[in-house]
This record gives structure tokens, sequence and C-alpha cells, in this order.
């Protein structure tokens, strides 16, 4: 049971496997509890065993006791879609032999979507007028849509034929739901697959009308029939199906529903010369989507700065590359995994870690270092505890079983992201600058090896129908199915794919992430540019029922695309079979330049790589300013009373943003690998490069409070910040990834938000000589109550000459404390308004960016002289906070008197700063100022660490806290957090 992916305790009943774990009968009578990744193996069993030939069984969450089984399913069953509705009707009326209950209890974790209902006991009612009441329900939609309406859909994943609808309708009941869906599982159970995936649905409701099912009931629409769609290659039948051509007027909603508009379908139609057919129809949706094509983002982004005198590889490959001397190159990206974390976290969090990964050994580096940023809701919320457990959970999986250290990030808390969490999740590795490999299909001849898992259904149809999307936008027929990761499948593929680029084995290297096969080997041919012929039936797959359209959008994990010479073929297939992984030759490069795929000799799809690549629509912004956005900063009149300033540093302390994070990263590995230098919690992380005495800083940093208030200086702040903490650990800030996630860029407020977030970025970048090499855009975070605050999140890469130099944030005992910089403090858009004041407005200060530049100046020249052993810039909580966390990093007191910054002493304690006010432990006080003078920037000696007391105090206003007690309260919210959910 182990190797299934959960306990033994966690079964009941669960009998007859075969050798390749695939259930061929499911029977669960008792009570099963499943956490976190062991559901998901469940998922996969219990599915195959639905879909399994010759099954006649389905999963209907049920109550014990054979009397209150078919009301519980009747129950549950009026609680979802209405096309799930008759199938679990008809099945809970019929007593088939083989029906198969999955007792569902409230906290088990499969059907996450149903959770809500489940806590609230709704499915678990006795109340009989309730029962009757369901009951009704179900009969009323057999009504609307009597049996022979159905005749002509595909039989269902419970493995009935027409003739089987025929019986059921003789016994009260009628089935679509899953017959919607036909065999290719993007419902709420999705496919099944065994050991490696099951598909969850990413909706609430049990209901899923996704590319796959949009495609396959316009496909079988077209034809009549029941081929029977377990045999391999294509069918005669299924090659009509395939090759059917899309009627524009026939069929108007398809390419609608397929996320793509009327003049989107009319220009595909004009590339083509002709109409698309189904297949051809869903590899644009995905590749036209937002999420790969751009569409609204991508003139925006011409905008940041890409070069420079470190970058040996600027965006357009996997991530992008800087040199750091010895002949080392990093590569580092950061990138989203927003929407399938909102739906389960667990798996989205963790498929959002493997997917950085690949992105990282994609460019033949090895990975090093795990970042993430993550944003919640109302950390007073069920759903929030739940989310935040989920993906942390997720994040320690993969990076901790793939053995990739954890160094650092951050948490937030909004109400603004309640219902769209955020999960940014950035990769750092390590190369030999002669190993970089590009994601490129190049030579007539060459051949296209698919290498790593199994192709499965998991995943089909999120870039388009997920991650270009509103979350709720037209409902739960939008949602497709979450993938499911395999973290000791991808440990074999990052050496298989590294041992491959050490050797030049290959020619190109790509991985499988959004959009499958369809963007991997497009994108590699553009590149080439070349033609590329792929013969979809040489794929291996996890369920041998899948249509050519799955197979290439199918976004299934740990998959790698290899452009290969005839002649290394063999070293390939060796070396994947050492690591036991499959491999296969499913292409080849040829002339031209068409994607030309197949299934066997039956072309199902020929299609311009530069259709797909370069002529994506591209669309301009109308950004409009918001009426609400200030002008100035609140006036002194405006604000509440002075609260007393030790009250306010307590409650500071512990609140959710400004508390420490230590519950969420003791979670991760933070020091595998071995070159761990300063781990998190700090302003940085730090990690030696092997083989060199040089070492990498890095910082993850936001604000969607701050940049909501003012997008172009919250976009200057994000990068300012990020730069400064990487400096404040010693290191020169070298270049810069960014993951923009923002709402729908065609209304509301989110182009301008978008636009001018872009250009303060652009503008911090260009000063503090800092080129974005690589990112990611996330729109679509929104939902029926608005976007999520504008959150671009900002990852800086900073080069230590020597990791002995490295510095963390804990001062050591009688060290002398100087205040560096003399920027502003304001309480506009600060923690300390939201939080003690319980508003957010004004406008938030500007960063001065030459001040900025010579600040980093000072912080790296004064680390690597050895003039300070501990930095901390005022972010959240302002001065009084940076000291307090400098005092409880290092175990020892502090005691600073702040000269008066701003107008008020509550605003020079807690205010923050557009720019940088960074307190810093010194070794050599008079070194310090000499050097900070030098370099034009001010600082001034205000006070010393030791004792057993956090005092900061200025004008009249005295913060004083015992340093146990500041240290407790700082140390137990975020474990209240997690532990409720």
């Amino acid at each position: 049971m182990e190797k299934l992916g959960f306990r033994p305790r966690d079964l009941t009943n669960l009998a007859l496997f075969d050798r390749d774990h695939r259930a061929r009968l499911l029977v669960v009578d008792e009570a099963i509890r499943v956490d976190h990744g062991e559901a998901f193996g469940l998922a996969a069993v219990l599915q195959k065993g639905c879909s399994d030939r010759g099954s006649r069984a389905a999963v209907i969450p049920a109550t014990k006791g054979s009397n209150e089984n078919r009301v519980a399913q009747r129950r549950l069953a009026a609680e979802m879609n209405r096309a799930h509705t008759r199938t679990l009707g008809a099945l809970a009326a019929s007593g088939r032999d083989g029906l198969t209950v999955w007792e569902q209890r409230s906290d088990c974790g499969v059907f996450r979507g149903l959770l809500d209902k489940a806590r609230e006991g709704a499915w678990l009612e006795t109340d009989r007028p309730a029962h009757e009441a369901a009951i009704a329900a179900i009969a009323e939609a057999e009504k609307a849509a009597p049996v022979t309406a159905f005749k002509r859909l595909q039989h269902d994943v419970t493995g009935l034929t027409v003739a089987d609808l025929d019986d059921l309708s003789g016994q009260g009941g009628a089935t679509t739901g899953h017959g919607d869906r036909g065999a290719t599982g993007w419902g709420r159970w999705g496919g099944g697959d065994g050991l490696h995936g099951s598909s969850l649905a990413l909706d609430d409701t049990c209901a899923s009308d996704s590319v796959g099912q949009l495609l396959q009931r316009h496909a079988v629409d077209a034809h009549t029939g029941t081929p029977d769609r377990r045999e391999r290659g294509p069918t005669a039948d299924a090659s009509a199906r395939v090759g059917q051509r899309v009627n524009p007027v026939s069929e108007p909603q398809l390419h609608r529903q397929l996320g793509l508009r009327d003049d989107e379908y009319t220009q595909i139609v004009a590339l083509l010369g002709r109409d698309p057919n189904h297949f051809e129809l869903a590899v644009f949706s995905l590749l036209w989507s937002e999420h790969c094509g751009y569409k609204h983002s991508k003139a925006i982004l011409r905008r940041f700065p890409t070069t420079g005198p470190a970058v040996l590889q600027g965006p357009g490959e996997n991530a992008g590359v800087v040199d750091v001397g010895d002949g080392l190159g990093v590569a580092f990206k950061v990138e989203s995994h927003n929407h399938p974390s909102a739906v389960e976290p667990f798996q989205g969090a963790a498929t959002g870690v493997g997917g950085i990964l690949r992105d990282i050994f994609a460019m033949g580096a090895r990975p090093i270092a795990i970042l993430d940023s993550l944003r919640f809701g109302d950390p007073a919320t069920e759903r929030t505890r739940r989310l935040l457990d989920g993906a942390v959970r997720g994040i320690g999986h993969y990076g901790n079983c793939v053995g990739v250290a954890n160094i650092g990030g951050e948490v937030r808390f909004d109400a603004g992201y309640e219902q769209s969490c955020l999960v940014n999740a950035m990769g750092i590795g390590v190369l030999k600058a002669s190993d970089l490999k590009s994601a490129t299909a190049a030579g007539i001849g060459n051949l296209v090896v698919l290498f790593g898992a199994r192709t499965g259904r998991d995943g089909i149809g999120g870039a388009s129908v997920l991650a270009s999307q509103d979350i709720d936008a037209g409902g739960d027929e939008k949602r497709p199915t979450v993938q499911i990761g395999d973290p000791y499948m991808g440990k074999r593929l990052i050496e298989t794919s590294l041992e491959l680029v050490r050797d030049d084995v290959l020619v190109g290297l790509q991985d499988l992430g959004a959009a499958g096969l369809a963007s991997s080997a497009s994108e590699m041919a553009s590149r080439g540019p070349v033609g590329v012929r792929l013969d979809l039936a040489k794929v291996p797959l996890r369920e041998d029922d899948m249509e050519a359209f799955e197979i290439m959008i199918s976004e299934s994990q740990e998959r790698m695309l290899a452009c290969v010479e005839p002649r290394r073929l063999a070293e390939v297939e060796a070396l994947c079979a050492r690591w036991e992984l499959e491999c296969s030759v499913i292409g080849e490069v040829v002339e031209g330049d068409h994607l030309i795929c197949t299934m066997g000799d039956t072309v199902v799809g020929d299609i311009p790589v530069a259709a797909l690549v370069d002529d994506c629509p591209r669309y301009t912004l109308d950004p409009q300013r918001p009426d609400r956005l200030a002008t100035e900063p609140l006036a002194i009149d405006e604000l509440p009373a002075e609260p007393d300033a030790t009250t306010a540093l307590t409650s500071l302390l512990g609140a959710p943003n400004i508390a420490s994070k230590a519950a969420i990263f003791q979670q991760y590995d933070q020091i595998v690998g071995g070159g761990t230098v300063i781990r998190p919690g700090a302003d940085a992380g730090v990690v030696r490069l092997p083989g060199s005495k040089r070492a990498i800083a890095a910082a993850l940093d936001g604000s969607g409070r701050r940049t909501w208030l003012d997008p172009r200086r919250g976009g200057r702040q994000a990068v300012a910040e990020a730069a400064r903490n990487v400096a404040c650990a010693g290191g020169r800030p070298l270049a810069i990834t960014n993951c923009l996630n923002f709402g729908n860029p065609e209304r509301g407020e989110t182009p301008y938000m978008f636009v001018e977030s872009v250009e303060g970025m652009a503008e911090a970048c260009e000063a503090l000589q800092a080129p974005v090499v690589s990112g990611n855009v996330s729109l679509y975070n929104e939902h029926s109550g608005g976007p999520i605050p504008p959150s671009p999140i900002v990852g800086c890469v900073g080069l230590i000459e020597d990791a002995a130099c490295a510095i963390g944030a804990a001062p050591q005992s009688g060290a002398t404390i100087v205040l560096l910089g003399d920027a502003q403090p304001s309480v506009d858009g600060s923690e300390y308004q939201a939080y003690v004041f319980g508003s957010v407005a004004g406008r938030i200060p500007d960063v001065d960016l030459e001040a900025e530049a010579h600040l980093i100046d000072v912080l790296v020249e004064a680390a690597a002289q050895g003039i300070t052993h501990a930095a901390h810039d005022a972010a959240e909580g302002g001065l009084a906070v940076a000291a307090a966390e400098m005092a409880i990093a290092g175990r020892v007191g502090i005691e600073i008197e702040l000269p008066e910054l701003a107008t008020r002493d509550d605003i020079t304690l807690f205010g923050e700063p557009g720019g940088g006010l960074v307190l810093v432990a010194v070794n050599d006080a008079d070194a310090m100022l000499d050097l900070a003078t030098r370099h034009g920037v001010p600082a001034q000696i205000v006070g010393t660490a030791g004792g057993e007391r956090i005092h900061v105090s200025t004008g009249a206003a005295v913060a004083s806290l015992a340093l146990a007690e500041a240290s407790a309260i700082h140390a137990a919210t975020l474990p209240e957090l997690i532990g409720a959910a």
C-alpha cells in the first residue's frame, strides 16, 4: 500500500489490485481518513476502479447503513451539478452489482471542492424533508432531460453503454454527467491513472466542462456509435472524430467555450486557410491562452531592461542565467501556481515547485535552492487556514523529497486574497557556463524524444481554462483538473537530464509544463526554426484510451522533451534505463515550418509553427487611473490618536504579516545539499556555489497593499526592497526575476495597475542596474468579489565574493547599532495602519532610486570588509519592529533611540519608508560611518545590542518589552493558524 502513496491505516477493505497497482474492483465500506498527498493516491486508485473495463462501479460518497446509503447518495447528488445528478441518482437507484460506495467524511481531503458543504453536515443530514426534496430534484432533472436525449453520448467512465442507459432508465434513472465527460476523465473525479496521478477537478460543485469535454461532446455529436476507446491507436471512428472539421456556423460556441474569441477563431481560419479540426482547435486554445501566449502583457513586458554585463541568458528560455565567475552560471526564475493552489493547495503548490525546478535543470543547471512567496486571505477563516496548511505541506513535500534546500521567501495575509490565493515559487540552479542548454529543436532528421513519467489526463486544459480566466468566470465548466506531482520521479528526471547535458548528448532540452507537448514541441520548433512531426501513438500512456488531443495537451508532470541526434539515441536510452525512466522516440525534426501530429499513419493535426508561437493575438490595454487613488499622503489630523508605543509594538509582533514564519519554514529542508549559509528568516537566504568560495544571496519580495495605493511607486519599491534585502546579506544584486500577479486585464482597475506597476519596476531595474532575465505573468486572479490586490513579486539574486562574509540579521551582544539612510517613514499603506488603525489609505512615499543604489553599495562593501555582522531593513512594522526582530534573531536585548524622522513619534517608530532605512550591527562604528560618508549615505549610531529587554524610543514615545515576552508573542501566531487547519 505504501507504494500507492498512502498508508494501510487509511484504508478499510480495499481489495484486488493487479501488478500495475490498478484496481479491478473496489469496495470501501467504512470510514476513510486521508490527509494531503495520501488523498491523491487514494483518488487515483478509486477512479481507476471506476473506469476499468468491465467494471460497473461508481464512486459515491455515502453514510453507513444500507438504508441510509441510497438517501445520502441522492442527497449529495442534489447538491451537485445537474448533469452529475442524473448519473449518481440513476446509479443509486439501480442497485447494480459492483457499485462502489466510498464513505466521505467531513475531514477527508480528496473532494476539496465539497468540503464546505461536508463540514456543515449538508450532505450527511438525516432530515427527511430535505431528503425528499433532493429526491424530487432528481426526478425533475430526469424529466427535463429524458434518457433518449443522451443516447448519442459516449459510454461514461463507469463503463455504462447506451444499452445500460436504457436499462437504468427502466429503473427510474437516467445518466449524463460522466457521460458528458466521456472517456476524457475531465469531471470531478478526473481520469484516474493509478500510482502517479489522479485528476481532481478544480470545481466546487462537482461539475466540469473543460477542453476535453467540449471537444468530446462536439466530436461525438457529429458521429454516432460507441467505439471501444480502450484500444490504442486511431480506430476508424476515432480518427474520423479527430479529423472532423469545426463548422463555425453549426458549432458557434465551441471555440468560445475553449477560451477563444470570435475574431481569434477567424484569425485561425485565415492562418490555416481552412477551418481547424478539433485537435487543432484544442492546440490553438492552449497556445493562444493568456498563460502561454501573453496576449495582454507581452507588449508591456518589453519595457523591462533585459541585458547587462552578467547576463548569459535573458527572457525567452526556460530560465534566466547570470555569470557568477569561476566559469559558473546561476539559472533562476519565479513562476506562479495560483489557480491550482486555490482549489487543491497541496498538489497545486507541490507541482508549482516541481515545475520551476524543471525550468532550472532544463537550462543544464543543478537546482540548489527554492524560495516561495505566498498570499492568503483573512487568517481567521477556515479556508485560509486550509489553503495555508496545504500549500506549505505541498512545497515541503516536493522540495524535501527531491532534495533541494528552501532558503527563504515570504507569507502575507490580506482579505483581498480570500478567494484567489497566490503561490509563487522561485528556483535557483548552478551550471558550468559552457553547459548552458537551449530548448531548441534543430537538424533535419534529428529525433524528438520524450522521457520521464507516462502521460495521463491530469491537467488537461489547465493553461487555457484555468490559468487564463477568472477562477469563477463562466461557472464550473471552466475548471479543469489539478496536476499530480511525483517528487521521486522528479529527482530521477533531474539526474538523468543533467547527465545528458554534462555528456553533451542533447541538441536541445525542454520541460513539459503548461499545454504539455503542444507548447513544448511548438516552442522548440520555433527556436530552430524547423518543422516537427510527432506520432502521438508512440507516447507512453497511463490510460490506454486517451484521444490524440488529450495526449497533446496533457499537463502530466515530470516529463522532458529532447532533440537528439540519431547516433546518440542509444546513450539516451541507456541512461534513462539506468534511472528507470521511460524513454520513447515520438517524432523527428523535418523540413518546413509545420507542427504535424499523427496517430500512427493518420494525420490528426497540421499547423504552422509560427501560427502558434508568433501569431498569437496581442491586445493593447486601456489603463484608466482609478478615481480612488490619492495624490497626497494622509494629513496628520486625519489619523487616529497616537496609541501607547509598547502596546502597539506588542500588537504588531503578533500580527500575522509580521509574526515569525518559523512554523512554516521549519517544515522545509533548509540545508539539504550542504550549501546553505544563511537560512530562512533573514533578509535574504544565502547558498554557497559548489566548488567555489563564492555564494549567492536571494530574496523574494512584494507588497500588494502598497501597490494598490500607488502601483508605480509600489513597483519601484518591490524591486528596491528585493535588491536591498540581497545587499543586507552581503550580496551584490545581479539580476531580477518577477511574477506579475494581477486580475482580469480586460476590465476594472487591472489594466492601469498592471501597466503602472511594470513602469515602476522597470525604472527601478534601470536605476539599480538589475536587468530582468526571467519571469511569469499570472492574470485573471479574480473572482466575483473583484481582483486580488495588484501583486508584483520580485526575486533578486546577488553575488557574494566570499561566502564567509555573508551576514544575517542577528546582532552579537555588545555590538553598536547604526542606522543607514534617512528615508521618511509613512503611515500610509503600512502594516501599522492596517493592523493597528484598521484601515488602508493615503499615498505611499516614493523611493529615491539614486540613494538606494548608494545604500546598496555601502551594505555590500561593509559586509565584504567585515565591518558589519548583521543587517535588517525597516519593512512591515517600521524601525521598531526591525529592532525587535534583530533582538529576537540574536537572542539578545537591544536599546535604540531613533531620531525624529516623521511628524509624529508613532510614525517614526512604526511607519514604513519608501526607500531604505537599515539597522546594521557593526564591529567598527568609525569604519562604518566613514564608509557611509564616502558613498553619501546618511548614517548615525542609534544604540547597542545587549541585555534582556527590547527598548526603542523616539521623542516622548517609548516601546519597551522583555526579550522573552517579545519572542513568545512573535512565535505564537503562525503555529496557531497552521494547527487549526
